[in-house]
């Protein structure tokens, strides 16, 4: 391996890491406040999963990109693929930090939907050894679930007040 390759690697495995850590920062002091109060589906992951799935998630996403990367004719998934982690990065300060889960689950939505692009066109690129194709459908299950999470707890949830908001007394 060249140190070009490796970092190549380390960057497309950075990205979706050091996402996920910022994104930590929203979520953590919440966790243990503001989301204990709001009512969970019995199905809902323990606590302690969410950061070690992420973390394996990541770096499955960053690979996988990494692979999209070498192909040719690959501006399209990649393309999707950053979109989608725009989305992902989006969704934890939409839900958590600001405890807006209507447009939470409007940013998951989209996610669910770059994602399933991203992983047809990945497939696209390589059918003979879709290997970043599927290194993604971990994260698409995931996501699957996080997508049924959030309706489900809007639904079950009264509407949240915005974090930060001012009672204006309405």
């Amino acid at each position: 391996m060249t140190w070009r390759t490796a970092l190549e690697i380390t960057g497309a495995i950075g990205v979706p890491l050091a996402g996920g850590f910022l994104g930590s920062m929203w979520t953590v002091p919440e966790v243990k406040g503001w989301y204990k109060t709001l009512k969970r589906p019995s199905w809902n992951p323990p606590d302690w999963l969410f950061p070690p799935m992420w973390a394996l998630l990541y770096v499955c996403m960053g690979v996988s990109s990494w692979l999209m990367y070498q192909e040719p004719k690959s501006t399209l998934p990649l393309a999707l693929y950053g979109t989608q982690l725009l989305f992902n990065f989006a969704w934890t300060p939409l839900f958590f930090g600001l405890h807006r889960l209507d447009w939470a689950l409007v940013d998951i939505i989209a996610l669910d939907v770059t994602l399933i692009g991203t992983i047809i066109t990945a497939f696209r690129l390589k059918p003979e050894a879709p290997v970043a194709a599927i290194l993604l459908l971990p994260y698409l299950a995931w996501v699957g679930v996080a997508t049924a999470l959030n309706a489900w707890i809007i639904r079950n949830n009264p509407p949240q007040k915005t974090k930060g908001a001012k009672d204006d007394g309405l």
